[in-house]
C-alpha cells in the first residue's frame, strides 16, 4: 500500500448526493474514504475506523457540524485528529467559529476537486498535536 492509500478520510454530509461527490473525488486521488450521514454516525465511524482527516458538514438535522466538533474536541482521543469544516457558503463569522472551536481548515462547497484534493492532502501531512 503507498503513503496516500493508507490514508483514511472521513466524508460527513447529510446531503448523500454531496457526500458521495466527495467520496468519488478523494477515491480517485487514492484515499481510503469513508462516509457518514449525520453527526451521531460521524463519532461512531471516528472511533471505529479511526481516520487521519474528517471532512464535516456545517449544516445537518440531528447535529450540526459545530456540535460534532464540540465533541471531538472534547474527547481526549480525537482531540487532535484534523477537522475540516465544509460549507455550501463562505462566512467569515462561520470560519472564525470554526477556528475557535478546533477546526483545522474551512473549505466551501460546491469545491473545485484538484484545490479540495491538495488541501486534504495538506492536511493529512500535518503533524498532529
Amino acid at each position: 500500500m503507498t503513503g496516500s492509500e493508507s490514508q483514511r478520510v472521513l466524508v460527513v454530509d447529510d446531503d448523500r448526493d454531496s457526500a458521495e461527490l466527495t467520496a468519488l473525488v478523494l477515491g480517485g486521488a487514492g484515499l481510503q474514504v469513508a462516509k457518514a450521514h449525520s453527526g451521531q454516525e460521524a463519532l461512531e465511524a471516528i472511533h471505529s475506523l479511526s481516520p487521519h482527516l474528517v471532512l464535516l458538514d456545517i449544516n445537518m438535522d440531528d447535529m450540526d457540524g459545530w456540535e460534532t466538533l464540540t465533541l471531538l474536541r472534547a474527547d481526549e482521543g480525537t482531540r487532535d485528529l484534523p477537522v475540516a469544516m465544509f460549507s455550501v457558503r463562505f462566512d467569515l463569522r462561520e470560519k472564525l467559529q470554526g477556528i475557535q472551536l478546533g477546526a483545522t481548515d474551512y473549505i466551501t462547497k460546491p469545491f473545485v476537486q484538484d484545490d479540495l484534493i491538495r488541501r486534504v492532502h495538506r492536511l493529512l501531512k500535518r503533524p498532529r498535536g
